[in-house]
């Protein structure tokens, strides 16, 4: 095999192997380093020097294998900036009275819908004359704590406005 295909199948194989790592930071490390490591090289004309960082190179892929497949092994939940397409978004409209279902797991990459004309959607509380013996709701107190400007800032970001 020459040397031209022998680095190319070394970067493809440190590329695949690297990104089977279950944790999002090694993931993206192992990937930048042999990005980096074969940029670097890539002007390299020194055979010697070429088969001194093959060599380097089919040592890196063995750990890597290895460590990827530890890494499947006890990988753990996935970070918030991994789960691609879905968002957490509160949707309130002006019928929805009960506010039996505020919070949906929206897939689109639609913005969030204003139902009324005058100005932001609104919960409106439930009175309990609609003959329900249900608990009485408590978006009102949400709605209300979100509307009212608070006395005391919430932290050091909120005390310079």
């Amino acid at each position: 095999m020459s040397s031209r295909t022998k680095v190319l199948s070394l970067y493809r194989d440190l590329l695949h192997c690297s990104s089977r790592f279950a944790a999002y930071n090694f993931r993206d490390y192992a990937i930048r380093r042999t990005q980096d490591a074969f940029r670097a090289a890539k002007n390299e004309t020194d055979p010697a020097r070429i088969e001194a960082l093959i060599a380097q190179a089919e040592k890196e892929l063995g750990v890597v294998k290895r460590q990827s497949v530890i890494s499947q092994l006890y990988g753990g939940n996935k970070l918030v900036i991994e789960s691609r397409g879905k968002k957490l978004v509160l949707v309130c409209r002006s019928d929805n009275f009960g506010g039996k279902e505020p919070l949906k797991e929206d897939t689109s990459n639609t913005p969030i819908r204003n139902d009324s004309v005058n100005g932001p959607p609104t919960c409106k509380p439930d009175d309990g004359k609609a003959g329900n013996d249900a608990a009485p709701n408590k978006s009102a107190d949400l709605s209300s704590a979100l509307s009212r400007p608070s006395d005391k800032p919430n932290g050091p970001r909120d005390a310079n406005f």
